[in-house]
This record gives structure tokens, C-alpha cells and sequence, in this order.
């Protein structure tokens, strides 16, 4: 039995022969032509062989195009496995710093963005708040913009003590009486506090200067200009400093000044490359910006921390090797101690130990974005989070309206102690990660520092005592000069900036 029929060319319904247009997609079908198709005594159809070449073809070429799709995916697969190991091992061997000495980091230099082998902003000894003030230390200070005051926080030793104003003047007084031992305008801005070793101070600048000067008389040792932009601050390890610019992460040696070795973090972009072969590489007005240090780079034992936008990144220091990805947003704070790294978000305080490693999704170019994406959307289950020690949140909600900047943590053998620029004061365990206790104070607080007999914090115009595991005031005494806006403890002395006006010793 022979059947007419039309085909619908838009979405290949078989229409009626008399039909005039598709009943699926509404179709004009009345210049289509009349197809035929047999349908024997069994209901078997036989097409004519135009028709069967065409559906023959169809179905060849959809098989293909699955072929070629499958054969792409499996491509970028293999491929963006080889890319992202190629991209992230960023670091040669690990390289020997100069045999004429081997300085190692001491107490005497914290509080910097690190600290020293006991701890961030932690000193042994007893404390008892002081009430008499022997010195104060007038500040000139000038306003670059709409910034005023100091660029980094004061840090000294049993001599001298260091700071640096916003508009590129550093400065040294004696600790004993607060008179001005030397004062110094740098090449270009310092964005974060410098490391004091011995009588060595070292330091990088926005303009691409890494400097090492004499602390007592303010004479260059050595400079090494790296012509790229440093906004972070820097660690010593092994008699090697090292540096994290917006480009680049450098090694040097802090005997000479000489770079033992750099390392571009990130890739160039495809304009990038085509900008650098018109213009060449050192003229290109386009450079690659990887990813924007949050902070700077952490180093210890077999651990290289580098903080970005948008990750931290453990990398062992000994081979180059990336060991672990922790994502994480707005980081603010980076701290190395034994195996462990302990990251300072605005949303999340974390302990990763050296041991974590990547999930496998990692590995895979942007299938943890595009997760993330679908997640935002309720299309897809949360991202599973490390496993590794643990992590607590911190902020007040996701929003970054709602995210509250650390100032600099305290951290003992058994506590970190986070302190936010709402007024509040967290105590955590170090090993577990559960929230001890938790203060707020309605007004600003300044870094902590802890002492053998406990933390030492100023709220407001008030130096403050807190007795670190319950979190009650045990002292409290009124600096009738002002508000106090940093602070630190050299010996038995404390050290106040007050009003952002004068420095201020109390024994």
C-alpha cells in the first residue's frame, strides 16, 4: 500500500498530504512536496530511496558531529591536565642563599605581618599594664591624598624604633628617650611593615625597590630594583627574602641584594602576547597581572604560602611543586607554623595543613567555576569545602556588605585571637577551630598582642588586660592623650601611637 505524506522542513513532522500546515510548529506546508512511503500486510514502512539516502545521511552526520564533540571534550581534558600542571609548577629548585650568613628571624622583629616562631604578635613575657609615661614622640605627619599618618605599623628592637609615613619618609627613634635618631625619604611608597633582623632593615616599595638599610644610621646596605609594583610586605627564610609583586614572585639574597631567582605568577593573555611582539616586551603597555596579591608571601620549612584575590596557595618550597588550593575570598592574613598554614579571610579563618591536596575538579580548567556558577543559581549541590583541619566563618553573612575586615590576629600555642574593625574579639581554638569565647566592644580596637599574663588590647582611649581564656578584663587604664590607633611591646615597655599625633612609652 502506497501512503502520501509531507514533511515538515522546520522540525521534520510528517504532516497529512492534504495538510496545509504543520500541526507541531504551525509550518506553511503548501508548497511542500508529496512524499511517498510502502507499508506492507505487517505494517513494515518502505521509504523510496531518495528519502532513506537522506535519513541515512542524517543519522551519519549526527553520529559524526557526537564523534567530534566527544573527541574535544576528551582533548581538552588531557590537555588542560597538562596546562594547569605546566602552569601552576611556578617555582625552579630551591636555591642556596649566600654562605657569608645565614640570619635568621627572631622575636625582636615582630609585629609584622608575620611573626616569629612563637606566634603572631606574641611575647613570653609577664605584663603588667603600664601607668607611667616617660617619653612622647611627636609625629609630623603629612597627608598624601586623602590618606594621613602612618603606612606601616611600628616595630623596633631594644635600640631603635621604626616607622614609615604615607607619603614615602621613614624614621627611627631611640627607644630609651624618643628622640629622632635618623629620618629618610625612600625612591618610592611603602605599602606594608618592614622586617628588622639584628641591626637590618628590609623592606619592599610600590616602586619596585627592595631595600636593605642599616637600622642605627639609616645607611643603604644594598638595593635591588625589580621594576615591578610591591603592595605587600615580605618574609625571610634561610638568609633569603622573599617578595610577591603584582607579577612576579622574587628570591633574593639578603647578604648582597642579588635575585636569585623570579618567576612570573601568571600567563600571558592572548592580546598580551600580540601587544608585546608590536611593542616588545619591556615597552609592552599591557602586561600580565596573573592574579593581585592579597598578601605577601609566607615562607617556613617545605611551605611557600602565596595569598591571592581569590585563593591561597600552598607550594613546597623545596621543588616548586603546588600542593594544595585553598579558595577563599578577601584574605586579609597568611601565618605559617610547623605543618600548618592558618589563612585570615574577611569571611573565613581556616587551618590547612601541609598534607591537604586538591580535589580532582581542580585539576580541570574552570569545571570549579562553572560549578560555582550553577550553585549561586540552585542548580547544583555547594562545592565540598577542604577536609583538611577546619574552617570557621568569620563575617556576618555573604554579602560583601556584610563582611568585616581582621585586623592583625594573636596567636599563642593553644589560640588565635581575632580581633574586627566592628569591635569584636574572637578566641579560637588553634587545634580544633571551635569559638571559645567572643567579646564586642562598640567602638575601635586595635591589634592585639599576647603576653604570659594575657591579652594586650587598646579600645578607644583605654589600654585593656583580657585573661585569654575567659575573656574577662583583669586590668584597664585610661590614656586621658586620646584614642590609641597601633601599639606594641619591646621588653617591658609598651609603645603607643596615640590620636595618630605622637608616640607615646609607658613603663
Amino acid at each position: 500500500m502506497n501512503n502520501q505524506y509531507k514533511l515538515c522542513p522546520k522540525c521534520s513532522t510528517e504532516a497529512q498530504e492534504e495538510s496545509l500546515i504543520c500541526r507541531k510548529c504551525l509550518y506553511n506546508l503548501r508548497s511542500e512536496p508529496l512524499l511517498s512511503k510502502d507499508i506492507n500486510d505487517n505494517n513494515q514502512i518502505f521509504v523510496d530511496s531518495n528519502t532513506r539516502l537522506e535519513n541515512q545521511t542524517s543519522y551519519l552526520k549526527r553520529r559524526l558531529i557526537s564523534i567530534v564533540l566527544i573527541s574535544i571534550y576528551a582533548i581538552i581534558f588531557i590537555f588542560g591536565n597538562i596546562i594547569y600542571i605546566q602552569k601552576y609548577r611556578l617555582l625552579p629548585a630551591l636555591p642556596v642563599g649566600s654562605s657569608q650568613t645565614q640570619i635568621n628571624n627572631t622575636n625582636l622583629a615582630w609585629p609584622t605581618e608575620y611573626g616569629g616562631t612563637l606566634g603572631v604578635r606574641n611575647t613570653t613575657q609577664n605584663f603588667t599594664i603600664p601607668s607611667k609615661i616617660t617619653w612622647a614622640h611627636a609625629l609630623d605627619l603629612p597627608a598624601l591624598y586623602d590618606m594621613k599618618g602612618l603606612s606601616t605599623n611600628l616595630i623596633g628592637n631594644e635600640k631603635y624604633i621604626f616607622y614609615g609615613l604615607v607619603n614615602g619618609q621613614i624614621q627611627v627613634i631611640s627607644t630609651e628617650t624618643g628622640a629622632l635618631v635618623w629620618s629618610k625619604k625612600i625612591s618610592g611608597l611603602l605599602d606594608s611593615t618592614p622586617i628588622i633582623i639584628d641591626n637590618r632593615l628590609f623592606f619592599a616599595q610600590r616602586d619596585g625597590t627592595i631595600s636593605s638599610i642599616e637600622l642605627s644610621t639609616g645607611r643603604v646596605l644594598w638595593e635591588n630594583n625589580a621594576e615591578e609594583v610591591f603592595l605587600t610586605g615580605i618574609d625571610i627564610v634561610d638568609g633569603m627574602l622573599y617578595a610577591n609583586s603584582l607579577y612576579s614572585i622574587f628570591v633574593i639574597d639578603i647578604q648582597n641584594g642579588e635575585t636569585l631567582w623570579s618567576k612570573k605568577l601568571g600567563e600571558n593573555s592572548f592580546l598580551e602576547t600580540i601587544m608585546s611582539k608590536i611593542f616588545g616586551s619591556s615597552n609592552s603597555p599591557v602586561k600580565s597581572l596573573g592574579e593581585y596579591p592579597a598578601t605577601a608571601v609566607s615562607a617556613k620549612g617545605e611551605m611557600l604560602i602565596l595569598g591571592t584575590t581569590s585563593a591561597v596557595k600552598n607550594i613546597d618550597r623545596q621543588t616548586g611543586e603546588l600542593r594544595h588550593i585553598h579558595r577563599t575570598s578577601w584574605l586579609e592574613h597568611t601565618y605559617i607554623e610547623n605543618d600548618t598554614f592558618f589563612t585570615f579571610s574577611k569571611n573565613e579563618i581556616a587551618s590547612i595543613n601541609i598534607n591537604a591536596r586538591g580535589r580532582w575538579w581542580d585539576k580541570v580548567p574552570v569545571l570549579r567555576w562553572s560549578w560555582g556558577q550553577l550553585t549561586i543559581w540552585g542548580m547544583a549541590p555547594p562545592i565540598p569545602r577542604d577536609e583538611n583541619n577546619w574552617i570557621l566563618s568569620a563575617g556576618k553573612g555573604n554579602l560583601r556588605s556584610n563582611i568585616i575586615h581582621l585586623k592583625m590576629p594573636a596567636i599563642n600555642n593553644q589560640t588565635i585571637f581575632s580581633v574586627h574593625y566592628d569591635g569584636t574579639i574572637k578566641a579560637i581554638d588553634k587545634e580544633t577551630g571551635i569559638l571559645n569565647w567572643e567579646k564586642y566592644y562598640n567602638t575601635e580596637v586595635t591589634d592585639p598582642i599576647i603576653t604570659k599574663s594575657g591579652l594586650v588590647i587598646g579600645i578607644d582611649g583605654d589600654l585593656v588586660l583580657i585573661d585569654v581564656s575567659s575573656g574577662n578584663e583583669k586590668e584597664k587604664m585610661a590614656i586621658k592623650n586620646g584614642p590609641i590607633n597601633q601599639m606594641t611591646i619591646i621588653g617591658d615597655s609598651l609603645f603607643a601611637v596615640i590620636n595618630d599625633e605622637r608616640i607615646i612609652r609607658l613603663d
